[in-house]
């Protein structure tokens, strides 16, 4: 399978927990090599909690753009090893554990 999140400038699809504090939510996990993997116009807000970020990639492939990252108690983005990451025009606020997290061995 493979995940699409199409939403559009000034219509962005949300990814928000219900209460305005970082590590409300967990996040969202991306595990399948789909090339069809996008996230585009979107906003995450308020997660992170035992994620090691609000969208991870673990072993997937990931084409993400136009997004907003905000308020994480980890980071925006996380990317394992064994993932590949395509990123562009992303807005990243105030995550404490930073924007993009890539760990490589």
């Amino acid at each position: 399978g493979y995940l699409s999140v199409q939403g559009k400038a000034g219509n962005l699809v949300e990814f928000v927990g219900r209460s305005p504090v970082p590590g409300h939510w967990q996040g969202l996990s991306i595990q399948s090599n789909s090339p069809q993997n996008s996230i585009e116009f979107a906003k995450f807000s308020h997660g992170g909690r035992d994620y090691p970020g609000m969208v991870e990639l673990m072993r997937g492939n990931a084409k993400i753009q136009n997004c907003i990252f905000e308020q994480s108690a980890s980071c925006g983005i996380y990317q394992d090893p064994n993932s590949t990451l395509t990123q562009s025009n992303n807005t990243f606020n105030q995550n404490v554990g930073g924007n993009i997290l890539s760990i490589y061995f």
